[in-house]
């Protein structure tokens, strides 16, 4: 007589039945994962690809895969078309798990329309802020003067407290300050700090571009001090502009390089990205090298960036 089937032969197996290993993720942005059976000790690919921007996007595939199986984020869509079949699933599919075959769907959902669309505008962008008379000269001692170092400058919504970078090359050292009073110092005398308030001024973040680490990350500071959460982390160098944070507090507006320009760099075209702040997802709001920015939110759902390749100032209508 044979015992029941292993739970996870099932198009419904609760995660908690899986160990998880993260491969990464692909250019479509979705990610990948070998999730072992504690049961069985089966393997299974694992690909869930949600594109943020399209309602009933989201969507999820399951196919087993033998012990050593070489997968990568970028092999695993080939690797699930090959398979004789697999489970998916998601609100893509109208929540309802099935089996299927052949290649795995990546499009967006059908009913979706653009998140957003691009106009030409004419009007200037507002000035950056400057600090006031009383910290310029604090921050003046505070920086040796390095010339590749560019200060930058953030203003709490009701303007009653600043936060601003200084560098000290012979320390090296980037340090970021909240009116007199330092925040954090961060190692390397490369490095740019970003600052920039949430819409509330009760949290601070920062977005640091590490060129001699090649590396950039997103922390956000609630309580303006510690190590804080990162909620985005790249192997790239993504470009050192402050950061926009929705009046609504659940979307962060920031540039990020896509994609290197070579195998030998770790720099590229940098694109605008809307990160949600609950989950860490984010998705393009445009094409790489389309808009170089500042960013500024013009009301809770339109987007503001500062220049094109064209040297006009664009307008995104994004998703809240």
């Amino acid at each position: 007589m044979m015992g029941p089937a292993c739970p996870c032969l099932d198009a419904l197996a609760p995660s908690s039945q899986f160990e998880r290993t993260f491969l990464g993720a692909d250019d479509l942005y979705g990610e990948a994962s070998v999730a072992h059976c504690k049961t069985c000790g089966r393997d299974w690919l694992h690909y869930c690809l949600t594109y943020e921007a399209f309602t009933g996007s989201g969507r999820w595939f399951r196919g087993q895969v033998g012990a050593g199986a070489d997968l990568s984020p970028r092999n695993v869509l080939l690797v699930l078309s090959h398979l004789p079949g697999y489970f998916a699933g998601g609100s893509f599919y109208g929540g309802q798990a099935h089996r299927r075959s052949g290649p795995a769907e990546t499009r967006e959902a059908p009913s979706a329309g653009p998140a957003f669309r691009a106009l030409p505008l004419d009007r200037p962008m507002p000035a950056s802020p400057g600090l006031p008379p009383a910290l310029r000269d604090f921050a003046a001692e505070q920086d040796d003067g390095d010339p590749q170092f560019e200060p930058h400058v953030a203003a709490c919504p009701d303007g009653t407290r600043w936060a601003f970078t200084t560098r000290r090359v012979e320390d090296g050292l980037s340090s970021v300050w909240v009116d007199r009073r330092l925040v954090t110092e961060i190692p390397g005398s490369a490095v740019h700090p970003c600052p920039f308030w949430s819409p509330d001024g009760r949290q601070l973040g920062l977005f640091v571009v590490h060129l001699e680490q090649e590396r950039s990350a997103m922390i956000l500071l609630p309580d303006l001090r510690g190590e804080g959460e990162i909620v985005y982390e790249s192997a790239l160098v993504d470009f050192p502009e402050s950061p926009a944070w929705s009046p609504s507090g659940r979307s962060i507006a920031f540039l990020r390089t896509r994609a290197p320009r070579h195998e030998f760099t770790r720099t590229g075209e940098p694109e605008v990205t809307i990160l949600d702040v609950a989950t860490g997802e984010h998705f393009p709001a445009c094409g790489a090298g389309e808009a170089l920015g500042p960013l500024r939110w013009a009301d809770a759902r339109t987007l503001d960036v500062g220049g094109s390749p064209t040297g006009r100032r664009l307008e995104f209508f994004v998703p809240v």
